[in-house]
């Protein structure tokens, strides 16, 4: 099963390839609130991006302009919208929000709880959001939701747990997985929402799981956790019953609580942001950087160069030897990257503003 690159913002592997030198500033715009989310592209040639004034904006790429936006009345905080092959935007918060290429509002539906992540589109144009509890009365949620109407196909709640952060992500065998703060990897059968898979890993995790392409392998992060006890850890997903294929410990490195596992098939490693970027191979390290302020959202460009969101609020580009192109201020905690065909980089930071970067 070849699964999409689609993770919340569109592909974690763009076709583009980004710049390698100090880029320079194409455009910048402000919004009324700080930007904590990554920026979705869309196939029509915009960018999607939400804001903690709680509006989703719609931005054209080679000007600049807001081509709309709309009041969604929750903030966007890690809630990253994801945009489908038709261009229809999905923005999961307080509710979860569909819209049209044009700014209109397809569907609305309120589930108990708020998305702290962004959703997972899968490869049958299926929607999945997890949710935390927000009342007393909530508990946290895996839902699968039509995309044409926003209805309910199924859900499962978890009563015991307090808050889903991993975004789900989709794995071999028609499954769909996250990451638990309760230190357990859950997969559930697409179709039905049949428990398939609980798997110990035995620390809390509140990224999303990386995953390869063809859904057979899956990484997660230990986070919150005594130092000596942060992990990437690696898991056989081919087939039932899942098993632990290897993990690493940096040791006396905390881990980013917003870490996310990068897959690479081509060179067959990993890359995930405690202190410093690592990359490891088979449960060994290949190598680190020097002190990157707690790499969080990586992706790819189409040569394997890594674009990094980092926790200091500053972005970075690295190539697969963990040398470090740049650095560019201006960032936002959460924030990632992302990179259209023609090697622009969008990302918003924490003064609200959103800005296209692009080889000088």
């Amino acid at each position: 099963m070849a699964l999409p690159n689609g993770f919340y913002r569109g592909p974690r592997r763009f076709n583009g390839v980004g710049p390698t030198t100090l880029p320079t500033q194409r455009w910048s715009i402000r919004t009324s609130g700080e930007i904590m989310c990554s920026p979705a592209i869309a196939p029509n040639g915009r960018i999607y991006i939400g804001s903690k004034d709680k509006k989703l904006y719609a931005i054209d790429t080679d000007s600049g302009s807001v081509a709309w936006s709309h009041d969604t009345q929750y903030p966007f905080y890690y809630n990253t919208p994801v945009v489908d092959a038709d261009g229809n935007v999905y923005a999961p918060g307080w509710k979860t929000m569909s819209f049209a290429p044009d700014g209109t509002v397809r569907w609305s539906v309120k589930k108990g709880g708020i998305s702290q992540s962004s959703a997972w589109l899968g490869t049958d144009n299926d929607l999945y959001i997890t949710t935390t509890a927000s009342l007393a009365t909530d508990n946290p949620t895996l839902y699968r939701l039509d995309t044409a109407t926003g209805e309910e196909v199924w859900s499962a709640p978890f009563p015991g747990m307090r808050e889903i952060m991993s975004t789900p992500v989709e794995v071999a065998g028609g499954l769909i997985c996250f990451a638990g703060t309760d230190g357990n990897v859950y997969a559930y059968d697409k179709s039905d929402g049949t428990l398939r898979v609980t798997f110990a890993i035995g620390h809390r995790m509140k990224c999303r799981p990386g995953v390869s392409a063809d859904g057979s392998m899956v990484y997660v992060c230990m986070t919150d956790n005594p130092i000596d006890q942060n992990k990437i850890v690696a898991l056989n997903t081919a087939f039932l019953p899942w098993s632990k294929a290897w993990e690493y410990s940096p040791g006396g490195m905390y881990l980013s609580q917003l870490t996310e596992p990068i897959y690479s098939e081509t060179s067959r490693r990993v890359f995930a942001g405690w202190y410093k970027l690592l990359c490891v191979a088979g449960g060994t390290k290949i190598w680190e950087t020097d002190a990157i302020g707690y790499g969080t959202r990586l992706v790819f460009d189409a040569n394997e160069n890594l674009f990094i969101g980092r926790e200091d609020k500053k972005i970075s580009a690295v190539g697969q030897n963990g040398q470090v192109y740049w650095t560019l201020d201006g960032g936002g905690l959460g924030t990632g990257v992302a990179i259209d065909d023609d090697g622009v980089i969008y990302f918003g930071g924490k003064q609200g503003v959103v800005v296209a970067y692009a080889a000088p």
